[in-house]
C-alpha cells in the first residue's frame, strides 16, 4: 500500500504535465478543465495508481467511486476513460485488464467489436462510430497518477 494521500489539491505543478484531450488545448490548461469538470466546487485530484502500475502499450481497469475506469499508456502518455461502451453502456474489456486489441492500437469493445483511438476515445468503426468513450481529466508526476472525476460521472 502506498503512503500517498489519496486526495489532494490541483496546484501550478500539475499545469504542466498535460495538455487537456478535451479541448486539444496546450499545456497549461489541466486546471481549467478540472474547475470546469468539477464545477463549482474547488477540484481535487484523486490518487489512481503508482506510474508503473500502467505499462507501456497495456491496459489496466480500476473501480474509483464506485465509477469502473481504465487506464492505458501509450508512447509514455496516461489516458483515463470510463469503462462503459456509449453504444449498450456495458464493460469493454474482454478479461481483466484487457481493453485492447490484438495490435494493442486501439481500444475495442468485446461486446460488439467497436474500435476506439486510444488518444481520443473516439469510436471509428462499429455501431457507436462517430460516439466517444467518457475521458477523464488525469495528470501524472512522481508520485503517480492523478484523476480527476467529474460530477455526472459519479451520478451516473
Amino acid at each position: 500500500m502506498s503512503a500517498v494521500p489519496l486526495v489532494r489539491r490541483v496546484d501550478s505543478r500539475f499545469s504542466k504535465l498535460a495538455h487537456c484531450r478535451c479541448c486539444r488545448s496546450k499545456p497549461g490548461n489541466l486546471i481549467i478543465i478540472c474547475i470546469y469538470a468539477s464545477s463549482a466546487k474547488e477540484p481535487t485530484l484523486k490518487y489512481l495508481c503508482n506510474s508503473d502500475r500502467v505499462k507501456e502499450g497495456k491496459s489496466v481497469g480500476f473501480e474509483v467511486e464506485g465509477l469502473a475506469l481504465m487506464a492505458i499508456r501509450r508512447a509514455g502518455q496516461i489516458y483515463v476513460y470510463r469503462n462503459r461502451c456509449p453504444h449498450r453502456g456495458v464493460a469493454l474489456e474482454w478479461q481483466p485488464d484487457q481493453f485492447l486489441d490484438s495490435s494493442a492500437s486501439l481500444i475495442q469493445c468485446a461486446t460488439h467489436g467497436a474500435l476506439f483511438l486510444i488518444e481520443s476515445g473516439e469510436c471509428v468503426a462499429g455501431p457507436c462510430e462517430g460516439q466517444a468513450l467518457g475521458a477523464i481529466a488525469c495528470a501524472e508526476d512522481a508520485d503517480g497518477v492523478w484523476i480527476n472525476l467529474p460530477e455526472q460521472a459519479r451520478d451516473d
